[in-house]
């Protein structure tokens, strides 16, 4: 199924369906090339939830036609603490993709950069700030994995499987994803008690891939880090037939990410391959977890002022909630080759890690 052409912002809307039991989506915007949205699961109406929430989330980021501005000099966006309530302002930059909006012309912007990084949307703005928190922790827990080489938990699913701890859906997605892999790895790589940050790595023949998942019930970090574990593969194995392809594109993730071999990039994550630590059946847990606990857990051990910033989409119509959560304390995005880790307030609460991996780009799409 397959759409093109179209006088709103969706320029192509394509639904494929796989041989075995996923579907894939994919959503592209006719204004802005940072606005494409993607979804792969089981499920076609989850994957097309996936896609469009995906497509949304991007199109908000990229795209804002106000002029608001501070001081006449700095674009401002409004937002609040999600801990306190306290209304702030957050410097523009720091919420958006795309730096050709209104609101910047005239500034010099060629050495800004920002990614997606807390960014989030749903019908509902609770679940929307809830999703963008998820994703800032997930974010926050891959760069501090990866810049200090922290261990992580492996994740035995075979253990598991003993305790009947999987249902059948995410027993077959395992299935089809071990089958779908020469070599498949997940770890349990979060910064915080009660919510799980799910790293899954692997390979096929010349193809490795990477998928991360989030959430406070273990079941679905799984899915969700083997859903796009699979998705980040099957760009794996286009981008082998056409390499030319991702050398030529615009975003430095997926430079980065496939210019690397198997062996480099398996070799890069050795420090979790390395380790002995097993994510305990005592910690298996599929309850939810208190937002405000969690948000509580975060400042305390890190120091981190959470903030939430609504971002209005182009069309009325349009009622999906889009946010971006962040801290000014915690690390500006996953682009660990650009920043020293060192002038951010989360680094004084990493006692005792060293940055091994300072400047060094993390393997991730």
């Amino acid at each position: 199924m397959k759409f093109d052409g179209s006088p709103f912002l969706l320029k192509k809307f394509t639904v494929k369906n796989k041989l075995f039991l996923d579907s894939y989506v994919y959503a592209e915007t006719l204004s802005f090339e940072q606005a494409k949205g993607f979804g792969l699961r089981f499920n076609k109406i989850s994957a097309i939830k996936a896609g469009l929430g995906e497509h949304i989330e991007r199109v908000c980021s990229v795209s804002n036609f106000t002029n608001q501005m501070f001081n006449n000099s700095i674009p401002v966006m409004d937002c609040f603490n999600l801990l306190t309530g306290e209304c702030a302002k957050v410097e523009a930059d720091k919420i958006f993709l795309n730096y050709n909006i209104p609101m910047f012309k005239g500034l010099d912007t060629k050495n800004w950069y920002n990614d997606s990084c807390g960014l989030a949307s749903h019908i509902t703005s609770k679940e929307a700030i809830e999703g963008g928190l998820k994703e800032f922790i997930e974010r926050q827990s891959l760069v501090i994995n990866w810049l200090t080489k922290s261990p992580g938990e492996r994740v035995v699913f075979s253990l598991l499987k003993e305790v009947n701890f999987l249902n059948a859906s995410l027993l077959n997605l395992l299935k089809y994803a071990d089958n779908m892999s020469d070599a498949i790895f997940s770890f349990n790589i979060s910064m915080v008690e009660g919510i799980y940050v799910i790293l899954t790595i692997g390979t096929k023949g010349n193809a490795f891939s990477s998928g991360i998942g989030t959430s406070s019930l273990l079941e679905k970090a799984i899915e969700n880090s083997l859903n796009e574990y699979l998705m980040i593969l099957e760009s794996s194995f286009f981008g082998i037939e056409n390499p030319e392809m991702y050398k030529k594109s615009n975003e430095k993730y997926v430079v980065n990410f496939y210019s690397l071999t198997v062996k480099e990039f398996m070799e890069s994550f050795s420090y979790l391959l390395e380790g002995e630590d097993i994510l305990s059946e005592l910690s298996y847990s599929n309850s939810k977890t208190n937002m405000e606990n969690l948000l509580l857990n975060l400042n305390e051990k890190y120091g981190l002022n959470i903030y939430a910033c609504y971002l209005p989409h182009p069309l009325n119509q349009i009622n999906t909630k889009v946010v971006k959560v962040f801290s000014p304390e915690g690390f500006p995005s996953i682009d660990t080759e650009s920043f020293d880790p060192e002038g951010f307030e989360i680094s004084k609460y990493l006692t005792g890690r060293k940055f091994y991996n300072r400047y060094i780009p993390i393997p991730f799409a």
